[in-house]
């Protein structure tokens, strides 16, 4: 009877198999697998994704710039997020992205001055002002206006296409940069904002005296709706944070990269729903990609970045071939060596500070799997993939957000 009991058990287990894979086959292996996610995402929640044992750093407002980074450094981080301790609560996060944000004004700053003329990347008391401004004040003076500035251009963009959108041109257009040449994005959801923290208007968002308030979420928040919330806002982080009596307690920063790698381990046992090639798959950007050589200067590579609203760019010889990329983890890397003030460096040089061993090139082709993509991604916790072909020519770059808009965004947006 036990053994008629395991043959029944075992015909059911492969007739469900059978089922699921008969209506993958008739509805597309692209539904079924963002079924699969959606189902996944909705019955988890954030709690769900804390570890057992963690650490959270925590930086006060009233903390300079110079010991932020120095608390970034000491902690192996990229971002922390900022309390006012005397309402215990979030203002904003931190992340080395501001990091930059304060060399690229250092360094204009003293450009403008004319210190260059004497040989200074930075004049000694523009690399003061700003190594001993305290957070709020860099939230304040320059957090903020950049915000203002870009909820007007949201705002004008907004207005400008839905004029396009009337000619029937406004879902192609494309963004330009200053000098009118197409800017390519790694990303169809930006992965940090040029001035970080933890919220950005959204389109048609008033301009206000204020920074708006950070987008957090709860332990009980479900990973579907954490996860439109990174979508929606276009931030990169998202704050756990339990509401308390005395203010607000900091859990975990939920990021892509973190839900991701919970999909990955999740449905490992399913890889039929990953089989698709990426050639066949809309994920990632296929043209108009941003590059660097090795030659470029930091200063030049650190621009790039910021005005492309990207986190990493590929390094590529003067034959095309891809070498490297750099990302802005690298420039704490820099820091740690004390060489971050050096803008003028090229791209080889600042390389050569990155600790030996670290590999940050995850190259894949367009006839590699999506379950190939997600795994490289969740198992050496990187933030791209770059598709080359068979010289090592790019032919695309695949993001961590990438790979998790396509899995979820459709389906938790309906």
């Amino acid at each position: 009877v036990r053994l008629a009991l395991e043959s029944c058990v075992k015909e059911t287990v492969h007739c469900q198999a059978a089922k699921l894979r008969g209506a993958m086959s008739e509805e597309g292996s692209e539904e079924g697998l963002r079924g699969a996610v959606k189902d996944l995402l909705e019955r988890s929640t954030a709690f769900d994704l804390l570890p057992e044992s963690s650490k959270v750093v925590i930086l006060d407002h009233r903390l300079s710039i110079q010991a932020s980074v120095l608390a970034l450094l000491e902690n192996g981080i990229r971002s922390a997020p900022v309390v006012d301790p005397s309402s215990h609560r979030l203002t904003g996060m931190f992340t080395v992205s501001d990091f930059i944000d304060v060399l690229m004004e250092a360094y204009l700053t003293t450009r403008q001055e004319g210190s260059e003329e004497s040989g200074e990347v930075f004049s000694s008391r523009t690399k003061k002002k700003f190594e001993e401004m305290e957070l709020w004040r860099w939230q304040k003076d320059f957090v903020l206006p950049s915000l203002q500035r870009g909820a007007q251009l949201n705002t004008a963009i907004s207005a400008e296409t839905e004029e396009l959108d009337g000619e029937g041109r406004g879902a192609d257009m494309e963004m330009e940069t200053d000098d009118g040449e197409d800017a390519s994005h790694f990303s169809s959801l930006p992965l940090e904002p040029p001035l970080t923290v933890s919220s950005r208007p959204l389109p048609n968002t008033p301009v206000t005296s204020a920074l708006p308030p950070p987008v957090i979420a709860g332990p009980s928040t479900s990973l579907a709706d954490a996860t439109v919330l990174l979508w929606k806002n276009r931030v990169h982080r998202l704050p756990i944070v339990e509401e308390t009596a005395d203010g607000q307690r900091i859990i975990q920063i939920l990021r892509p990269s973190v839900i991701l790698r919970y999909i990955a381990y999740s449905l490992r046992h399913s890889p039929h729903l990953f089989r698709s090639p990426l050639a066949s798959l809309p994920v990632g950007t296929r043209s108009n990609i941003c590059t660097v050589s090795r030659s470029s200067t930091l200063a030049e590579t650190l621009a790039l970045l910021k005005s492309n609203r990207i986190t990493t760019v590929p390094v590529v010889d003067d034959t095309g071939r891809v070498t490297d990329v750099f990302s802005r983890a690298d420039v704490l890397h820099l820091a740690h060596a004390g060489a971050h003030a050096e803008l003028e460096q090229t791209v080889e040089e600042a390389l050569s500070f990155r600790p030996r061993g670290e590999d940050s090139l995850h190259s894949l082709r367009l006839s590699d799997s999506l379950r190939k993509c997600v795994f490289t991604l969740a198992r050496h916790r990187a933030g791209c993939i770059v598709l080359v072909d068979m010289d090592l020519r790019i032919e695309g770059v695949i993001t961590t957000s990438d790979v998790l808009h396509f899995l979820s965004i459709p389906a938790l947006s309906l």
